[in-house]
């Protein structure tokens, strides 16, 4: 089982999700008591866009706009992204991507 930090995302790689708050198309409220809770979407990096640079998982944490969990890396080079988390990664495990990088994630 994943244990989720109960931490916030980093605020750079999030965006707002857009909610009707229970109005048509006319702005017309037409189901009452609708909440008005914000939720932040994670921005993945689902091409991977740093190839053969090592990255080591931070932790892992839930996207309310999906069902998979992500895991938040950072990248030797200084820089964070969001990906989905592939089985058996762990805390602090060390991935590459790229076309010589390994299959499996490193320890």
């Amino acid at each position: 089982m994943i244990n989720y930090f109960n931490l916030k995302p980093v605020k750079k790689l999030t965006v707002s999700l857009r909610r009707s708050n229970g109005r048509n198309v006319l702005g017309r409220i037409t189901s009452y008591h609708k909440g008005k809770v914000s939720r932040r979407y994670r921005i993945l990096d689902l091409r991977r866009h740093f190839f053969d640079i090592g990255a080591r998982v931070l932790r892992f944490e839930r996207d309310p706009g999906r069902t998979a969990p992500i895991v938040l890396l950072s990248y030797s080079n200084g820089v964070l992204s969001y990906i989905l988390a592939p089985k058996h990664l762990h805390y602090y495990s060390t991935i590459m991507s790229g076309y010589t990088a390994p299959i499996s994630p490193r320890q």
